[in-house]
């Protein structure tokens, strides 16, 4: 619990760019070794072994693959992410959906993150699509919602949990408890 505490904190420190993103890694082992009393000199060392394990771990969220598949059969699908590059790729090439993506922009790699527009723009380009024509499909308010917004694309909050929005955030458009309630809805 106090390393989710602390990736948290650490993630919302690069979203609103308090901190590098090529930090994290380091960053998030330092707080927690420091928390726990130890020094922070292997720090770097456990940062890049956590990463490499991160890379290893990848697996769908409950109906979420049947759910993708079936709207990547109908629609343009791509991938829009604040994660780190030697996590992500791999996690990608895991689940088996990197064909299916009209567009993947990691953020480490492009130079700019959500909730900034740019890395939306990014993807809109690739992706050949329009602002009108685009939902953004995501689980983050901070960082989805915020940057979608930002962009001028509507977007679907996908949350499980059924507490209301943290007041002073945006109202999606849409918000489902499962991407199965999308895919239903859509033609």
């Amino acid at each position: 619990e106090t390393f989710r505490t602390i990736n948290r904190q650490v993630w919302r420190e690069v979203e609103k760019g308090q901190l590098k993103l090529h930090r994290v890694s380091y960053e998030r082992a330092r707080r927690t070794l420091r928390h726990f009393g130890f020094r922070s000199k292997n720090a770097e060392a456990l940062g890049e072994l956590f990463a490499l394990g991160l890379s290893q771990v990848s697996q769908w969220l409950p109906s979420a693959e049947i759910a993708f598949k079936s709207i990547a059969s109908r629609y343009d699908v791509g991938l829009i992410t604040n994660g780190l590059t030697k996590v992500q790729h791999p996690r990608i090439d895991r689940i088996g959906i990197r064909n299916a993506l009209k567009t993947i922009q990691v953020s480490e790699e492009v130079g700019t993150m959500k909730p900034k527009p740019g890395i939306f723009e990014l993807a809109l380009q690739q992706a050949e699509h329009s602002k009108k024509t685009t939902l953004m499909v995501g689980d983050s308010v901070t960082s989805d919602l915020q940057g979608a917004a930002n962009a001028g694309i509507d977007f679907c909050w996908i949350k499980p949990d059924p507490r209301p929005l943290p007041l002073g955030v945006l109202t999606p458009r849409f918000r489902f408890g499962s991407i199965l309630e999308l895919d239903a809805i859509i033609p």
